[in-house]
């Protein structure tokens, strides 16, 4: 019998293994609590790293404030939780930037909506294989060598495929 925490066997226990979904909703909800409603859209981006590779992804957070986007290594997540609230309240009455947001926030939700690929393996649809090694962006620190970042572009073009 597998022993869990605080001495409960593992298969007793409600809650077993997570995906890790519950501690991305309370950072998306924590983060928005920070913005204006019509901005909050920028939680959700901010918390998934689709944001570094989709068109526009990176200028929706350097539009805010290219210096602190700079200085916080381009990092979305630390970046809305030390931009002022005037510049993101400036933000949010800008209606083109808004539509922006919007837009991206709807292409994400598409993305992570869309069914999972049942195509069958085929020589022209093998099976890949990714490692955290992969330099996906430089506001996620992996420390490793090799050929991470090379890697990296490698997974950010078959997202795209």
């Amino acid at each position: 019998m597998l022993i869990g925490r605080a001495g409960v066997p593992a298969e007793g226990r409600s809650r077993g293994l997570s995906d890790g979904t519950g501690d991305i909703e309370r950072a998306v909800t924590d983060l928005s609590l920070r913005l204006p409603s019509r901005l909050a859209g920028l939680a959700r981006l901010a918390c998934n790293y689709r944001w570094s590779w989709m068109p526009g992804g990176p200028a929706l957070f350097a539009h805010l404030d290219g210096r602190r986007w700079d200085a916080c290594g381009e990092n979305p997540v630390r970046m809305l939780q030390e931009v002022s609230p005037a510049v993101l309240e400036h933000a949010a009455h800008d209606d083109g930037y808004v539509a922006r947001v919007a837009a991206a926030t709807r292409d994400l939700h598409s993305y992570v909506s869309a069914p999972a690929r049942t195509e069958p393996l085929t020589p022209e649809h093998p099976v890949a294989f990714f490692c955290s090694e992969f330099g996906v962006h430089r506001s996620l620190p992996v420390y490793s060598g090799g050929l991470g970042v090379l890697a990296g572009d490698i997974l950010k073009e078959a997202s795209d495929q």
